[in-house]
C-alpha cells in the first residue's frame, strides 16, 4: 500500500501543474479564466473576478455560455471535462495527460 502522505501529494502536484497550465493557457489566449481550487479538485469560470462567493456571485458575474463552449470545444479535441465547472484529479492521470490536456485547452481557448 503506498503512503497517503506520498499518494496525496503527488496527486495535488500533478493538479497544480494542470491548474497553472490552465491559467497560462488562458493568459496566453487573452482570456479572462479563474481556476481555484486545491490540487485534485478543482473549478474554472470565465470572469475577470478574483474570487467568487457564492452562487448569486458566480450568476452575475460569470460567462456559463462561454464556458459551455470550452467544454465542447475541448471535447473536441479529445478531453472531456464536467458541465459545472469542476475538474477531478484521478490517479491514473499521468503528467503526460496533463500536458495533452493544457495543450488542447490552449488551442480551445484560441477559439472562443
Amino acid at each position: 500500500m503506498q503512503d497517503p502522505d506520498r499518494f496525496y501529494g503527488d496527486l495535488n502536484r500533478r493538479g497544480r501543474t494542470l491548474m497553472d497550465g490552465l491559467e497560462a493557457a488562458a493568459a496566453g489566449a487573452g482570456v479572462s479564466l479563474r481556476v481555484a481550487g486545491f490540487g485534485s479538485v478543482f473549478s474554472t469560470s470565465f470572469t475577470d473576478r478574483t474570487k467568487i462567493h457564492s452562487y448569486r456571485d458566480h450568476a452575475r458575474h460569470c460567462d456559463e455560455e462561454r464556458y459551455q463552449r470550452f467544454r465542447i470545444a475541448l471535447l473536441d479535441r479529445g478531453v472531456r471535462i464536467a458541465p459545472n465547472g469542476r475538474w477531478h484529479l484521478a490517479s491514473t492521470h499521468t503528467d503526460a495527460d496533463i500536458e495533452l490536456t493544457v495543450a488542447a485547452a490552449e488551442d480551445a481557448l484560441r477559439t472562443l
